[in-house]
């Protein structure tokens, strides 16, 4: 799998599924930008119709942004959402990518004062997928 110009190794865990972990840690490795391509493996987000939409590699920036926005985030900006806003926001693997790539910049001092809100507010999406899924 390529993730924008980088070759990346996706652990598959089962037929079209990805690891979510193996391909942060692919990112981390081979240093991701806001323009790398997510991997995804199934239709888990909805259109405005209910209906499940086709899987689509967004972008780090993307999927990011639709959970925490333009500048600096605020960990309660998703604060009042239902789990089905939250899912709909960035599927588990996307959700569960952004959190380990932003954990990552947080644990090496980088990403100033955005990345420890990023892990927060992924992780609350993550939260949610866990809660529908059992």
């Amino acid at each position: 799998m390529v993730a924008g110009d980088t070759p990346v190794l996706v652990h598959n865990t089962g037929p079209d599924e990805v690891c979510p972990i193996g391909a942060a840690n692919s990112l981390i490795e081979s240093g991701w930008r806001a323009n790398t391509q997510l991997p995804v493996s199934g239709p888990v987000r909805r259109g405005p119709d209910g209906q499940p939409l086709p899987p689509v590699n967004r972008t780090v920036w993307e999927a990011g942004n639709g959970i925490w926005g333009n500048g600096r985030p605020s960990v309660d900006r998703l604060d009042g959402m239902t789990d089905d806003q939250l899912r709909d926001l960035a599927t588990l693997e996307e959700a569960t990518i952004l959190n380990r790539l932003y954990a990552d910049v947080a644990n090496k001092s980088k990403g100033g004062q955005t990345a420890s809100p990023r892990v927060v507010l992924s992780q609350k999406v993550i939260d949610a997928w866990k809660r529908a899924t059992g």
